[in-house]
């Protein structure tokens, strides 16, 4: 890959995955340095880019990546901090209550068929507009609405049969 051809093709691709990092770190100023990392990453590779079918695919799971990978290590250094000090048991109530419902949520996506939970991933998780999904998915903008819908439609039926069987 040229420069030039790095520039109009892998660049504008800053704003989706800054998008996609905030998604994961909730902050701003780590989700643009951890952008300019990836961008460097690309740029070091950008021979190698030729061989992608999508480079924007590869820029936005290279960011989500780096993205879990910067919260294992927050997670890792933020349980020094609070070693020696105990939690009240209401608030290790509602921690161990989202820590279910997260897991719940979890399981019934998985649950999915795999375009509805890539579908609802994209456009849920990452931020995608459905027109951006669509073109990444290879699909009509139509069959990406109709895939979100069943979905959401299916997620709500899996947690409300979860709920009613505790």
């Amino acid at each position: 890959m040229t420069d030039e051809t790095f520039i109009k093709e892998v660049v504008p691709l800053s704003p989706k995955l800054k998008r996609v990092a905030v998604g994961y770190l909730h902050d701003e100023e780590t989700a643009s340095d951890l952008v300019q990392e990836v961008l460097l990453m690309l740029w070091i590779n950008r021979v190698k880019l030729v061989k992608y079918r999508s480079i924007e695919a590869l820029a936005v799971t290279i960011t989500k990546h780096r993205s879990i990978d910067v919260l294992r290590k927050h997670k890792n250094d933020c349980s020094l901090d609070y070693a020696g000090f105990e939690l009240s048991e209401e608030t290790t109530d509602r921690a161990i209550e989202r820590s279910e419902l997260s897991h719940q949520i979890q399981q019934a996506i998985e649950k999915l068929p795999r375009l509805q939970r890539l579908c609802f991933y994209m456009k849920e998780v990452e931020g995608y507009e459905s027109d951006e999904i669509a073109q990444i998915l290879g699909v009509d903008a139509s069959a990406v609405y109709n895939h979100l819908s069943r979905a959401r439609k299916r997620l709500r039926e899996l947690l409300i049969s979860l709920s009613r069987s505790k």
